[in-house]
């Protein structure tokens, strides 16, 4: 009975932080001219390091073409860099130059301070309890991500 209670869990938190995430009012227009879909682009990158374009595509559940576009208009303003894999010249590595850090950094900031707004009605105790659910749960998802690499 416990696996099916934490299937039906897993479910109720993917749609509750979906429904979160579509709540905060991140305008990112402020900080630059890229869609929102552009910046979410960087951010992953950000966190991911380094990736494969396919593997990119993949992930983002965006055709390879289409996100060449979007990377090409990000290498022309210096937040991307490619590079061919020796090993295997079909693969294209792409990664954050500098600047797309930095891009990410200030749109890290902003989501903060979105996330900030989108919790201020929270008591500190419900506050706290989440946050250490989350470090839990963060602990507990790292380990799956690794054994299903």
């Amino acid at each position: 009975m416990a696996h099916k209670e934490f299937i039906k869990l897993m479910k109720e938190n993917v749609m509750i932080v979906d429904h979160l995430a579509n709540r905060l009012k991140c305008d990112f227009s402020k900080i630059s001219n890229y869609s929102q879909k552009h910046i979410a682009l960087v951010l992953r990158l950000h966190l991911g390091g380094r990736a494969l374009l396919k593997d990119i595509a993949q992930r983002e559940m965006v055709s390879t073409p289409n996100l060449c576009a979007v990377f090409r208009m990000l290498e022309r303003d210096g937040l991307v860099s490619h590079s061919v894999d020796e090993n295997d010249r079909r693969n294209t590595w792409y990664e954050l130059t500098e600047s797309g850090t930095a891009l990410a950094m200030t749109a890290f900031d902003a989501l903060g301070n979105a996330i900030d707004e989108l919790t201020a009605p929270l008591s500190c105790e419900d506050e706290a309890e989440l946050s250490r659910c989350m470090k839990t749960m963060n602990s507990i998802l790292s380990k799956l991500e690794v054994k299903n690499a």
